[in-house]
């Protein structure tokens, strides 16, 4: 008498480099993920985030350059250029702080043709 198997199917095989294309498994063709493993996290705390709010709003004009170069002179706290852009834009999103309409950022050709300095 042969003998007939009375068990449950065994589960599609994990997706490794190697069988990832396989027509065997359920779930189709799948390209690997371009998507990081870990995820980086603020390097910053909220010290840090209040110094550059408070910057930002005594001069709202300024950008991550100057509010860094405040930060270092003032405060003496060394932040890096791009670490306040990220800020920023953190802030931006957030809409804790607005960006300043070109009209009203000094040194640009809007503001010198509006105080009548452009020639």
């Amino acid at each position: 008498m042969p003998r007939v198997r009375t068990s449950a199917p065994s589960p599609a095989p994990p997706i490794t480099a190697t069988n990832r294309f396989s027509p065997i498994l359920e779930r189709g063709i799948l390209p690997p993920s371009r998507a990081r493993l870990r995820q980086n996290k603020p390097q910053w705390g909220e010290f840090e985030r209040q110094l550059v709010i408070n910057v930002r709003r005594e001069n709202p004009t300024y950008g991550k350059n100057r509010i860094a170069a405040i930060i270092v002179r003032d405060h003496g706290k060394t932040l890096s250029v791009s670490t306040v852009g990220r800020i920023l834009k953190q802030l931006f999103d957030e809409d804790i702080i607005q960006k300043v309409p070109p009209g009203k950022r000094p040194g640009t050709r809007l503001d010198r043709q509006v105080r009548g300095v452009d020639h």
